[in-house]
């Protein structure tokens, strides 16, 4: 396990189910929601990089399993799940943030999330935890470059820092475009 992911002992919510602040089904929330100091975030491993979402957001945690391939989706797409009848595009975490790739391991999880765009399942190698963030700095120049980095928080828990990143912005326009019509042609 890579050291990074380690540096953190924090407490996996125990009782807390990670749909706690979910939003409301057919609610939609804000495109770039705020994150502030305090705010709890769900803290992700990918790869040696710690990534954190406003946990208001996230539906819920899955385990990974094969996602049926999405013809015409971006290549960021490894498929489509059906999750309660309506089919919810895996993002490859790893792909965006220019990690090497690997199969898909029974290890692995999806975070499953509301975005203004609708659902969106994020692959992660593993979910350390529920933390309050304790200082947060914002990405400034490199959010241009990857507009889904909103900054960095420093973690209650431990010298870690994780990147805060926005449910919105992993897609560009042409992205999410080819995606719609890739999920249209699925129906």
């Amino acid at each position: 396990m890579p050291a990074s992911c380690v540096v953190l002992s924090l407490e996996l919510a125990k009782g807390e189910p990670l749909t706690q602040g979910r939003a409301q089904e057919g609610a939609h929330a804000p495109a770039l929601p705020e994150v502030a100091p305090g705010a709890r975030l769900l803290v992700v491993c990918v790869g040696e990089q710690l990534l954190a979402f406003p946990l208001a957001r996230v539906e819920r945690v899955i385990a990974a399993a094969h996602a049926p391939p999405l013809p015409g989706a971006p290549t960021s797409i490894l498929g489509a799940l059906d999750l309660e009848g309506e089919p919810v595009p895996v993002l490859d975490t790893r792909r965006k943030l220019g990690l090497a790739e690997r199969p898909l391991r029974s290890s692995d999880q999806f975070v499953l999330a509301r975005r203004a765009r609708g659902r969106l399942a994020f692959r992660v190698d593993r979910v350390v935890g529920v933390a309050p963030a304790e200082t947060l700095v914002e990405a400034g120049e490199l959010s241009r470059q990857e507009p889904f980095l909103r900054g960095s928080a420093r973690l209650e828990e431990g010298p870690a820092l994780a990147l805060v990143c926005a449910l919105e912005g992993w897609l560009s326009p042409a992205e999410e475009r080819a995606l719609q019509a890739a999920l249209e042609r699925r129906s």
